[in-house]
């Protein structure tokens, strides 16, 4: 798929705005206004930009809107941009986007700390498409397409705390788009239609850190948890309204998405405490799709599979995940109102040092070939159990009882009816009505209620 940039225009944001322009006037089509967010600073909004001045007003934000416009094609060139206007936050709205290149030994004083692409277009993010950037706290796209994000667009920027796709179209993200982003806390697709997630997209790989850093920066120490229900919620992205995620701890979130191919490794990284996967559609999830090793210094950390379709789950598909080794604090699965439509042998082996959180009504295709995964000889005792947690608390297709549709298999290379319940001896969820105690008992009731929280925002 391509998308042409009509009525591009050999410029460099078309812009005019005179310094002597008063407060709520009008000049050029750009309106100027007091900062509600900044004091001393202005917002500007523009509805057709025609050449780029020399400006000393303070600029808090910049909207450029080329909705109007007969030619709505943006050359953006950040250097001049920000040496010449120097917002702080830049707003794209309804555009044809490309990017001049940047020369490779290109310095300027930054200034854009935020930046959003609203309704636009654009043919690909090119490789160090931000690069020179060295304020920018935040980019979102919302809206969009995007045929191709390259390798290293999202690369070596130091502030960069979170990128965020919503309702948009995305082709392919390649191999490396993501990666050298040392203070990164979100990485989220949201809504959004993805063709293909290249192995290595995100590849995010940072050197140990010191116990307790990002805790000691929001003003908070590693709790006994007992407070975690009251702790872990609060924040939501931009394009996810009202649904909250955890508060404390870093994300990558996948949620209400249409993906085609999640490839093997397409998600190595150690730098996220939670991985949110909830409400989509995946074609197909290769072997080790995710590889993450989860870890949230200020509390618990999970991997949360909620009410998402998976046409094609690949054998060693979950193998990728574990926890930090010596992790004062558990990592968590959970695997909830999920259909699985095939689900290969080996699909849900997991990594020891993860811990089955819930797991609960999850749908699967009932024909005795398409149920090999239940055969014996788990790889670990976690993948046992989460097996078995899966087949007794789940239905076919159809609403039937797997575990009565699965006794009806033959033992001819099928599975049979040797599936059962596991005793409740690890740290699953405890039903409702189980009486709280002290110490690893209200740990587990808390996290449990979190759990369910998290989860059924989503559905």
């Amino acid at each position: 798929m391509m998308w042409r940039l009509k009525g591009l225009t050999a410029i460099l944001l078309l812009f005019s705005l005179s310094v002597e322009l008063t407060m709520g006037q009008r000049n050029q089509n750009c309106q100027v206004t007091n900062s509600n967010t900044e004091s001393g600073k202005v917002d500007v909004h523009c509805d057709c930009m025609q050449m780029l001045t020399q400006m000393n007003l303070r600029i808090a934000q910049l909207t450029i809107d080329q909705a109007s416009c007969k030619e709505n094609g943006l050359e953006i060139r950040w250097r001049d941009l920000e040496t010449r206007v120097a917002p702080e936050t830049l707003i794209l709205a309804n555009s044809y986007v490309s990017f001049t290149p940047r020369i490779s030994d290109e310095s300027w004083n930054s200034s854009i700390k935020a930046l959003q692409f609203v309704a636009t277009e654009i043919v690909e993010l090119p490789s160090n498409v931000f690069s020179g950037m060295t304020l920018l706290e935040e980019v979102r796209v919302l809206g969009s397409a995007i045929e191709t994000i390259k390798s290293d667009a999202f690369s070596h920027l130091p502030t960069l705390k979170l990128v965020e796709f919503g309702n948009s179209t995305i082709v392919n993200i390649e191999e490396n788009a993501f990666n050298n982003l040392p203070a990164l806390e979100d990485l989220a697709f949201t809504f959004s239609s993805i063709r293909t997630i290249d192995t290595l997209a995100i590849n995010l790989i940072l050197p140990s850190i010191t116990q307790n850093q990002r805790c000691q920066e929001i003003g908070r120490t590693i709790p006994n948890l007992e407070d975690t229900l009251q702790s872990i919620m609060g924040r939501a992205l931009t394009s996810t309204g009202h649904i909250p995620f955890p508060e404390y701890g870093t994300r990558l979130v996948f949620l209400g998405n249409q993906i085609t191919s999640i490839m093997t490794k397409s998600v190595n990284t150690n730098t996220f405490g939670f991985l949110i996967v909830g409400r989509n559609h995946i074609d197909n999830v290769e072997r080790e799709a995710f590889t993450m090793e989860l870890y949230n210094e200020c509390e618990l950390s999970a991997a949360l599979f909620v009410g998402n379709t998976i046409d094609t789950l690949n054998s060693l598909a979950l193998e990728g995940l574990r926890a930090k080794a010596g992790a004062p604090n558990k990592t968590f699965i959970s695997v909830a109102n999920n259909t699985f439509i095939s689900v290969f042998e080996q699909a849900f082996r997991l990594s020891d040092n993860i811990s089955i959180f819930a797991v609960e009504e999850n749908r699967f295709t009932c024909d005795c070939a398409a149920l090999g995964w239940i055969l014996p000889g788990a790889y670990s005792q976690v993948q046992q159990e989460l097996e078995q947690e899966l087949v007794s608390k789940a239905t076919c297709l159809d609403g039937s009882n797997l575990v009565s549709f699965s006794s009806s298999c033959t033992d001819h290379g099928q599975p049979t009816a040797t599936t059962v319940p596991p005793k409740n001896t690890h740290t699953m969820a405890p039903q409702q009505g189980v009486p709280q105690g002290s110490g690893t008992a209200k740990l587990t009731v808390a996290t449990s209620i979190v759990t369910f929280i998290i989860c059924y925002h989503f559905l």
